[in-house]
């Protein structure tokens, strides 16, 4: 009995904690949420060893209400903070968020620090979180709890979107659209509001439709255009058709309808 339950802690907790370290907090806490009564107590059990690992999965089983058991805010925050305390990245930044929310403060050694937050969304996004680099991102572009530093913004954004954070693709677009952060319209600019509005971000979609319309950074394409107004319309946003409409061709308004429905058709939501 005691051969096979060290067996399951060495197989079990590593595959699970591999993939679940590389992915984004809100597919961490779907996937915790998921364990059995008895993958929880081979995680306890490693997690009392020291385990930074188990640590952050029992936090967040607690923190998410696994199907074992309740919610338990009090010892999703005491696992965190193990395995924060250790260093584990992912643990800061739940953390960091739990603590947010309950307008608690964020550091570990008691202290009073607004450096705190932007701190572990760095350490997070050095460790690979491409959303804590969206984080550090927006913060540095709203001075939310920092100076307002554009190029500092579009340094993380662009780390971001280069790591695949859609929402990052998108403010960068719209960042160069503005000319801000020594951003101005261009491929690269066009490029990430294409990845976000493929992904099926609607702002996006608006934002390259009037790239297209307009010929700010790429070619004019007026049907191209058409169809991702179209799409940003079916997503609740503005409409931008009535202002390409009077310089296209009936031909060329059937084309860009057709290219929406065929993109709606290959791209469930």
């Amino acid at each position: 009995m005691v051969i096979c339950k060290n067996l399951f802690l060495l197989f079990t907790i590593p595959v699970f904690l591999a993939p679940l370290c590389a992915e984004e907090p809100s597919a961490q806490i779907v996937r915790a949420g998921k364990f059995s009564p008895s993958e929880l107590s081979a995680l306890r059990e490693q997690a009392v060893s020291g385990d930074a690992g188990a640590q952050l999965v029992l936090g967040l089983a607690y923190y998410g209400a696994n199907r074992a058991f309740r919610k338990n805010q009090a010892e999703a925050r005491y696992w965190l903070e193990m395995a924060a305390r250790q260093g584990n990245p992912a643990a800061r930044l739940w953390l960091n968020g739990i603590s947010n929310q309950q307008g608690r403060n964020t550091s570990l050694t008691g202290g009073t620090s607004s450096a705190a937050p932007l701190l572990w969304w760095k350490e997070a996004a050095e460790a690979g979180s491409a959303e804590a680099a969206y984080n550090v991102g927006i913060m540095y572009l709203s001075g939310e709890g920092v100076p307002a530093d554009e190029l500092e913004a579009v340094y993380w954004l662009r780390r971001a979107a280069n790591a695949g954070n859609v929402a990052a693709a998108s403010r960068l677009g719209s960042v160069a659209l503005a000319r801000k952060g020594r951003l101005k319209p261009g491929p690269e600019s066009t490029q990430w509001l294409r990845t976000a509005a493929e992904a099926g971000d609607g702002v996006s979609m608006l934002d390259l439709g009037m790239v297209l319309a307009h010929g700010w950074g790429a070619s004019i394409d007026l049907p191209e255009a058409y169809m991702w107004f179209t799409l940003a319309v079916q997503r609740g946003l503005m409409d931008g058709r009535a202002g390409v409409c009077p310089k296209m061709t009936a031909a060329e308004v059937s084309m860009g309808e057709n290219r929406a429905a065929v993109w709606n058709a290959t791209h469930r939501r």
